[in-house]
């Protein structure tokens, strides 16, 4: 309904437009667009990094991206953990066959490398490595336990050398667990 209003300091009045048919085009616009964002959400939570916490032992989460959610190669629940002195223990259960009994068994195996210059062999600890590669080239999980006084340099080095380069990774899934 249009209305008449005295402008202020002038003597004539002027007619104001009526807003209400715009007024209510917007609100309804509103609410078609609230009813398709609604209908086409996902409900997705962009920019979220999944994190598995390994116990021991344990298989991966089930469900976390990448893992893998029981290892059926010969090498299964591989840890390596960093003795305060700077020892590392690598161990891992070894699966063998008996041909002739036709019967499997899980053996825990550990290799023991000691200490270099105060800290863990990074050198060894790759041999090490190696080495399992060629028991289980399948096998992608590892849990790295460091050791309590360990620093971010001697962590990285020991991720770098778990994770191994791009071009042929030796480990896609580590996991790190709390030493203690």
């Amino acid at each position: 309904m249009p209305g008449r209003r005295r402008a202020l300091g002038v003597g004539r009045a002027e007619s104001v437009p009526d807003v209400r048919p715009t007024l209510l085009g917007v609100v309804t616009l509103s609410f078609l667009l609230l009813f398709f964002l609604l209908a086409t959400g996902t409900g997705w939570r962009w920019g979220t990094v999944p994190l598995a916490v390994a116990g021991h032992g344990a298989p991966p989460a089930a469900g976390v991206a990448g893992a893998l959610p029981g290892h059926r190669g010969p090498v299964r629940d591989v840890r390596v953990a960093v003795q305060p002195d700077g020892t590392l223990d690598v161990r891992f259960q070894a699966r063998t066959t008996d041909i002739a009994a036709a019967s499997t068994t899980d053996e825990a195996r550990a290799w023991t490398l000691p200490p270099s210059r105060g800290g863990p062999d990074v050198a060894a600890l790759r041999a090490a490595v190696d080495r399992l590669r060629g028991l289980d080239p399948a096998q992608d999980h590892v849990v790295l336990v460091p050791r309590d006084a360990a620093d971010s340099e001697e962590v990285m080095s020991l991720l770098d050398v778990l994770r191994g380069p791009d071009d042929a990774p030796a480990f896609r899934d580590v996991a790190v667990e709390a030493g203690g």
